[in-house]
């Protein structure tokens, strides 16, 4: 490479000196400018700017890189000094533009999938994940707790290129790049590969445990639970403070076989984790965690947040049609814990998803305890997301986007 040539990458409205990052979303503009200065007279044949997106994971030791994204931002070539050299002492600045589409080109998914959509879900864009230097929300960097094997990065990138003299042969001299935080906006509704909901003790959709008096061996009934669906978090793209609020619903059945003495709640609590699941060739379909005959984890990595406990008063019971069968609804206010948490994503190589765990206490009966899948996504205002070919203008065996305006080179001296 070439060092006779200084480059600096600039964002507008970032300050050179500051390690603020900026953090862009679906239909957000990622303008700056390239900052050239040559130290010696420098022969160059063109030059490229890309926005890119790779994507990085590691399983036992086997290392593969993904590349989704490569958008060229093309520099006309009326824009580039003639002859093609860039004088010492001058100073030169190409501006560039970008838009976050909501969607990937087509062949950044080019392997075969079960279905639909799991396609669509490859084919939007993930957010930046696992890289310390961007991961957070402006000037303050914040983990977002994915495993050492994963990443996901988008750089802007900057080429400078000769051709040789005898060969006529193209080689880059110089390049450079710059880190950007993609935070996408993603779909409200749950992906089809949510994993049912699931009480440890009974049924994939229920539980049901026997009321006792103490230490009777009479029984006064049967309490079942069913939780009614998935619960969805909805991440404020723009405002990092707020609080991520929801509730699950519980619909609560008690069977009286005695004398009618209702049940005693005493507690809701649980807590929140995030799965990682990643894999060295592609997914095919929503992923499966997979462990080793040790029971070790092969493919994932799960990381538990902070626990929370709720307690509440007696429920209001209506009772059915049956003398002995009553029903009330259990709200269960959540909130999730003031973390960095990655919207529910799925790539070609990683999926990130998420799972409450949900403990209900009664007094003399078992606890009991569910899993529920929790679908987080990032709010999506339709009024500002763009259409695919209007934003990316992707031809899809070049990759080139279509500019809104021609990019220019200056120079002063």
């Amino acid at each position: 490479m070439d060092q006779a040539i200084s480059v600096t990458i600039c964002l507008n409205g970032a300050a050179a000196s500051t390690s603020y990052v900026t953090s862009f979303s679906t239909g957000g503009k990622i303008e700056g400018n390239i900052a050239i200065s040559p130290n010696r007279n420098t022969r160059f044949h063109d030059m490229e700017i890309f926005l890119l997106g790779d994507e990085y994971t590691t399983v036992n030791h086997a290392k593969t890189h993904r590349r989704f994204l490569n958008v060229q931002y093309p520099i006309q070539d009326h824009s580039l000094p003639s002859p093609r050299v860039l004088e010492k002492d001058q100073k030169y600045q190409i501006p560039f533009s970008f838009t976050v589409a909501d969607h990937l080109p087509m062949s950044a998914c080019d392997h075969e999938t079960a279905g639909h959509a799991v396609r669509k879900a490859h084919l939007r864009p993930p957010p930046s994940f696992g890289d310390a230097m961007v991961a957070g929300y402006g000037g303050k960097l914040r983990d977002d707790f994915a495993p050492r094997e994963c990443r996901i990065v988008y750089t802007i990138q900057f080429n400078l290129r000769r051709s040789h003299l005898a060969s006529g042969q193209i080689s880059t001299i110089f390049t450079d790049f710059f880190k950007l935080r993609i935070k996408p906006s993603t779909p409200a509704e749950p992906y089809p590969n949510q994993s049912p909901i699931r009480c440890i003790q009974d049924s994939p959709f229920y539980g049901k445990q026997t009321i006792l008096p103490g230490r009777a061996k009479s029984t006064l009934g049967t309490l079942s639970m069913a939780i009614e669906e998935p619960t969805s978090f909805r991440l404020p793209l723009h405002d990092p403070t707020s609080l991520i609020s929801s509730s699950i619903r519980i619909n609560v059945v008690y069977t009286a076989e005695s004398e009618l003495i209702f049940p005693q709640f005493r507690s809701v609590g649980g807590h929140l984790t995030s799965t990682t699941v990643f894999t060295n060739t592609c997914h095919t379909d929503f992923p499966e965690k997979k462990k080793n005959s040790l029971g070790r984890a092969l493919n994932y990595h799960v990381e538990q947040f902070p626990p929370f406990t709720n307690s509440f008063s007696s429920l209001d019971w209506r009772q059915e049609s049956e003398s002995n069968r009553y029903s009330a609804t259990l709200l269960v206010p959540i909130t999730l814990p003031r973390q960095n948490l990655i919207p529910t994503f799925h790539t070609c190589l990683i999926s990130r998803i998420y799972h409450l765990h949900i403990k209900v206490v009664v007094k003399d009966g078992a606890p009991f305890e569910f899993k529920i899948p929790a679908h987080i996504f990032a709010r999506e205002d339709p009024s500002h997301l763009p259409s695919y070919d209007a934003t990316v203008g992707l031809d899809q065996d070049q990759e080139i986007l279509l500019p809104e305006t021609t990019a220019w080179l200056t120079s002063d001296v």
